[in-house]
């Protein structure tokens, strides 16, 4: 599961939302019997704020696609969780600890994440016990669309276009994104640790150039979360990410190229461009 380089942002304004609710709030819509309240779609509403896609659209309509996009998501969870489909417990835990890692790449130091954190009255734990319900919600949900859905669709290439040519002028104009994958080390804090790490990076950056796989040398060797994924860290734009760790990602000219090692507030790094 990935999410938008402003996930951090999205999710304490979600999470302040929801605190500052009203004793009595207002039901807006009901689902399999299950009712959506004015709080709720207001945090949503928040959420979509941060899509760089939305900020031109009006709140009537980031409320109405807000509404239409809980709807959809409780309808396809009630089938899910009606069919017993529900993922395995490393799963969900491996697509927490990635998604958190992707939020803290959005700051240059760790103390500013969780800075960012204490000012909506929050802890890491905090945000961990309640990010890990919507990671659970968005993995069951997956495996549905996965089993039922994506199998049943295709898609020709000319249909494609013909949709492009007759939408071309409504559509948006995304920002350049690009699919990254890392192998992280965080050496000890001394020159020598430091060289240590990046002799070991450069040896790995090595083997993958003679033709060993990245992900399986990101889940023997990498330290970070993203470990269990591969090393895989999802969709990156412009300015969403270290400002080293971006330098280095941007350099890399195409997909499956490996960058040098860079050091970022975080630790060592070799990047992987994906897609």
């Amino acid at each position: 599961m990935r999410f938008s380089a402003s996930a951090v942002a999205a999710i304490l304004l979600c999470t302040t939302a929801l605190q500052a609710q009203e004793p009595v709030d207002r039901i807006v819509a009901i689902v399999d019997e299950e009712p959506i309240l004015a709080s709720e779609l207001a945090a949503e509403v928040e959420v979509l704020r941060f899509d760089k896609n939305l900020q031109s659209t009006s709140t009537d309509m980031l409320q109405q696609i807000g509404l239409e996009r809980m709807i959809a998501d409780r309808l396809l969870l009630a089938k899910a969780e009606s069919e017993g489909l529900a993922p395995a417990e490393e799963d969900i835990e491996a697509a927490l600890e990635s998604s958190l890692e992707g939020m803290r790449s959005q700051f240059s130091t760790e103390e500013s994440f969780l800075a960012a954190l204490e000012s909506e009255q929050l802890t890491l734990d905090t945000l961990r016990k309640r990010y890990r319900k919507e990671v659970k919600k968005s993995l069951t949900i997956r495996m549905l669309v996965e089993r039922d859905i994506r199998p049943s669709v295709e898609v020709s290439e000319g249909e494609v276009r013909a949709f492009y040519e007759k939408n071309r002028e409504n559509l948006p104009v995304l920002p350049e994104r690009f699919s990254l994958a890392q192998i992280f080390l965080e050496p000890e804090a001394s020159a020598s640790g430091e060289s240590l790490g990046v002799a070991a990076l450069n040896e790995l950056k090595a083997r993958v150039e003679s033709g060993e796989d990245f992900e399986t040398l990101a889940r023997e060797h990498s330290e970070g979360p993203s470990a269990a994924q591969g090393g895989d860290l999802g969709f990156f734009g412009r300015g969403d990410m270290d400002p080293d760790f971006e330098a280095a990602a941007y350099a890399i000219e195409e997909p499956g190229g490996v960058s040098d090692v860079v050091k970022s507030a975080f630790g060592l790094h070799i990047v992987q461009l994906l897609d």
